[in-house]
């Protein structure tokens, strides 16, 4: 997916048209009362949030702007960038008070799923947010929220990264809920367990349309459960999401006028009388953190509050879900990670395969290496990077094949040292694959995906089924 102006267009599109109104102003006015309301969850997590002590967002900016961080250059020139045109005061905002929406390039997206906007804030304005959103998400990511409804107790669990401590522990509490219900949360992406009738159940869950889901209650809510330390930090970060969103499309020729004319799509967000309010894209600081907090509050306490059908709980908090039931324990699908056991019988988390065959025919840039050597030697170097981030203390079969053949020429980058997994533990075949019901002559068939030879397509139907359970392809 690359930024044309044909998904410039859808992305804009996304913003403006319901494709069910009237379904859309049900939502909106529940979400409304849901908020409004409060509950036990949202109680827990105010209390939590009382202990935060933070200096303020101007204070930690010039303590912490230059701390290890992937855009650590970035961040340092936008501090003094900052510093020369907004010297302490004020929401940092681009010169036209705008933020630039973008399609998300080069992403491969199942059929019929639309195209992923970001927000292009720009380093400044993440400046503002870095620190107070971090002290929440430390905060939330530290103990865990458990409530007790009409004598059945609910335990939440927010992660603020998928480690193999955190997701070790978050697959033995999926297994057998240490209450009635367990309920883990990382932005909008999360997993539930319930005993019914001494059985425990499964279920997958995700927001659709997450970050365009939050109305003004839901961030008058976040101001509301947030310590007076912190509060004006948060507020400052809702500012910058109620600036105007701008799609700005590439050079087109003008026949008419025989020269090239960008055009420009300015929407400002605005309540239905004309009021306006902010709106959450993925390019802001407060993303994760506003998600977490109300698939926790909201999505969480539906699901085990509520009837009838589980995609359909979450709508009384102004939600949509996508929901899948899971048949045996694989089928759990945790930030592209699944339980397995290992060969002791002991359940580990491992990087989804299907993540791994999708990454290895792919290169963002250019491949790792010197210009004069040759692809072949740079594509080695990149598949070896690859399995060593995914897959370095791991074992199963293919895993070790790729290693044998390409570890000894992996270069991994700094950008791609950021994103390794720290994942361990020696795995069957067997186990691996039981997400994937393949059979023993398809697991035969995917194992032989190692000695594919450098340029050449691969296709099977072992392949077809994993991309198929990982990704909805």
């Amino acid at each position: 997916m690359d930024n044309h102006n044909l998904n410039l267009g859808l992305n804009a599109r996304q913003l403006v048209v319901r494709v069910d109104p009237a379904y859309h102003a049900r939502l909106k006015r529940d979400q409304k009362l849901f908020m409004r309301k409060g509950n036990e969850v949202y109680s827990a997590m105010k209390h939590m949030f009382s202990h935060i002590d933070f200096p303020g967002w101007r204070a930690w900016e010039d303590e912490h702007f230059g701390d290890p961080h992937e855009k650590r250059v970035l961040r340092i020139n936008a501090h003094e960038t900052r510093h020369a045109n907004c010297p302490g005061e004020g929401v940092w905002s681009t010169p036209d008070k705008s933020v630039t929406l973008k399609g998300k390039a080069g992403e491969l997206l199942p059929q019929g799923k639309a195209i992923r906007i970001t927000g292009d804030f720009g380093t400044e304005a993440s400046l503002q947010g870095f620190g107070g959103t971090k002290k929440v998400k430390e905060t939330y990511a530290a103990e865990d929220i458990v409530v007790t409804i009409e004598r059945r107790t609910l335990r939440i669990r927010i992660i603020n990264a998928p480690r193999f401590g955190a997701m070790t522990n978050v697959f033995e509490d999926l297994y057998r809920p240490p209450e009635t219900a367990f309920f883990v949360v990382f932005s909008d992406d999360s997993c539930y367990s319930e005993w019914i009738d001494g059985k425990v159940y499964w279920w997958n869950v995700d927001i659709r349309k997450c970050d365009l889901s939050h109305g003004p209650e839901a961030f008058e809510m976040l101001v509301e459960i947030t310590s007076n330390t912190i509060r004006e930090n948060i507020e400052v970060l809702i500012e910058q999401c109620a600036q105007d969103m701008v799609v700005r499309g590439n050079k087109l020729q003008d026949r008419a006028l025989t020269k090239k004319r960008k055009c420009k799509v300015r929407m400002t967000p605005v309540d239905e009388n004309g009021v306006r309010e902010p709106r959450i894209s993925s390019g802001t600081t407060l993303t994760s953190a506003i998600n977490s907090i109300h698939n926790a509050g909201g999505v969480g306490y539906c699901l085990f509050t509520g009837k009838g059908p589980m995609k359909l709980r979450a709508e009384k908090a102004g939600y949509m879900l996508t929901v899948e039931k899971c048949y045996i324990f694989e089928d759990i699908q945790f930030l592209k990670t699944s339980p397995v056991r290992d060969v002791n019988g002991v359940w580990k988390p491992l990087l989804n395969v299907g993540v791994f065959i999708r990454s290895l025919g792919r290169c963002r840039g250019d491949f790792p290496g010197a210009k004069s050597e040759s692809i072949k030697v740079r594509a080695a170097a990149h598949i070896g990077g690859y399995v060593r981030g995914m897959y370095g203390k791991c074992s199963f079969r293919l895993a070790d094949e790729v290693k044998v053949r390409f570890l000894g020429e992996a270069f991994v980058r700094a950008c791609d040292v950021y994103k390794m997994t720290d994942g361990e533990g020696e795995f069957d075949d067997a186990d691996v694959y039981r997400r994937y019901r393949l059979r023993s002559h398809e697991i035969d068939e995917i194992n032989s995906l190692a000695q594919v030879p450098i340029g050449y397509l691969y296709h099977s139907a072992a392949a077809d089924a994993i991309l198929a359970k990982d990704y909805a392809y």
